[in-house]
């Protein structure tokens, strides 16, 4: 079982998380919510993100929302997959631009 879950509705910001998934090439689950259906509204899912919006993820104990904040953890908790750019590298300006400019689309 994948230490990672991404709680996922299609079409939504979620997908940018699960690019971001990929890109890591690390393993993850995928709970996927039917929003017509009123699934993120279940107390359930409320449980995970209060907000009832999606995506969320688990990593281990921890819970992320938001899908730029999750993409941001997501590059600093696994450096390995270098999609990060650390504090004092001319590129970070640029790289935190468009980070945050594709889950606000």
């Amino acid at each position: 079982m994948a230490d990672l879950t991404l709680y996922h509705a299609a079409p939504s910001r979620s997908s940018i998380v699960r690019w971001m998934l990929e890109e890591l090439g690390e393993l993850y689950g995928i709970e996927l919510l039917t929003l017509t259906e009123g699934e993120h509204l279940t107390a359930d899912y409320k449980a995970i993100n209060p907000m009832a919006k999606v995506p969320a993820l688990r990593h281990g104990d921890v819970v992320i929302t938001e899908a730029a904040a999750i993409c941001t953890y997501l590059a600093d908790e696994f450096p390995a997959a270098q999609l990060n750019m650390p504090v004092g590298d001319p590129r970070r300006g640029p790289y935190l631009k468009w980070l945050f400019f594709g889950p606000s689309c």
